[in-house]
């Protein structure tokens, strides 16, 4: 019985160690509406979330800036046919000061007409998988939180089922 009784307890802080603070429930929300952009394919809602001084560091590849970023976004989000998995979770998240820094895993599912030619014949279609995580360091700006560096830490893509590392 007082076995019992333990594991009764344990189980009732369960959701306590998974709540999200509101730091992290505010930046999930800006997630949350970047996601949405996305699907709409409003590049420049989608482009929102970022701050102009914005650096992006893939796993492969060169580093990003805004302006090239916004290019990789652009010739991809036309050719979204079919959103089938699109979600993004912050799993880690240090405030310090007028910076956050967050970690991110996201899981991404599309059906796609490759438009722009990027992997290989131009309008064929794909079903494009992507798995990743990355790091983000937010900065406050006047119209709000910003995500000025994004480092990828771990990228894992599919087109068609077979692996596919990105370009970058």
């Amino acid at each position: 019985m007082k076995n019992l009784l333990c594991i009764v307890a344990l189980l009732a802080l369960v959701p306590i160690a998974y709540a999200q603070s509101p730091l992290q429930k505010e930046l999930q929300r800006e997630h949350d509406r970047q996601v949405s952009a996305f699907n709409k394919k409003d590049v420049a809602g989608f482009m929102a979330h970022y701050s102009p001084e914005l650096k992006v560091t893939p796993v492969h590849g060169a580093p990003m800036d805004f302006a090239t970023w916004k290019g990789f976004i652009a010739d991809i989000a036309p050719g979204v046919r079919r959103v089938v998995k699109h979600q993004h979770k912050i799993i880690k998240l240090v405030a310090e000061g007028p910076e956050w820094c967050s970690t991110v895993d996201e899981h991404e599912a599309y059906d796609i007409k490759d438009v722009a030619g990027m992997f290989g014949e131009k309008n064929k279609p794909h079903h494009l998988t992507n798995h990743s995580q990355y790091e983000e360091v937010w900065t406050k700006t006047k119209t709000g939180w910003k995500v000025r560096e994004l480092k990828m830490l771990s990228e894992k893509q599919t087109l068609d089922g077979k692996p596919f590392p990105m370009a970058g």
